[in-house]
C-alpha cells in the first residue's frame, strides 16, 4: 500500500453484476479480504430504467442501499458510487434499455 494514497477498486457496472458469473464481483472481493484492506469500493450503478431495473417498485435506491449495506457490514469503511447513467447511444440495444436523450 503506498502510505497517505487512497486505493479504489474499479467502479464495477451494474452493481458488479457479471453476465458470466452468478453474483456480484463486489462479493468476491469481500470473501478474498477486502474489508481488511483499507480500499474505496466503487460501483456504477447503471440500472435498466431510471427507476431501477423494476419501474414499479423503484428499486434504485433499494438496490443501492443493500450493496452499501453488504460492503459496509462486511468492512469497507468508504463506498463510491462513481458513475451512473443512461445510455443516449443510438445503436442496436446490448445491455440497457435506451433511454435517449430527451428521456433524460
Amino acid at each position: 500500500m503506498l502510505p497517505n494514497k487512497t486505493i479504489v477498486t474499479a467502479g464495477m457496472a451494474y452493481y458488479s453484476q457479471m453476465h458470466s458469473t452468478s453474483g456480484y464481483m463486489l462479493q468476491t472481493l469481500i470473501d478474498n479480504g477486502l474489508g481488511q484492506q483499507n480500499i474505496v469500493a466503487a460501483y456504477h450503478p447503471y440500472s435498466e430504467y431510471p427507476e431501477g431495473d423494476s419501474v414499479p417498485d423503484r428499486d434504485f435506491l433499494v438496490r443501492a442501499n443493500a450493496m452499501n449495506q453488504l460492503l459496509h457490514s462486511n468492512g469497507v469503511s468508504q463506498v463510491w458510487a462513481t458513475e451512473w447513467g443512461w445510455s443516449s447511444y443510438a445503436g442496436p440495444v446490448e445491455m440497457q434499455r435506451l433511454i435517449g436523450t430527451p428521456g433524460q
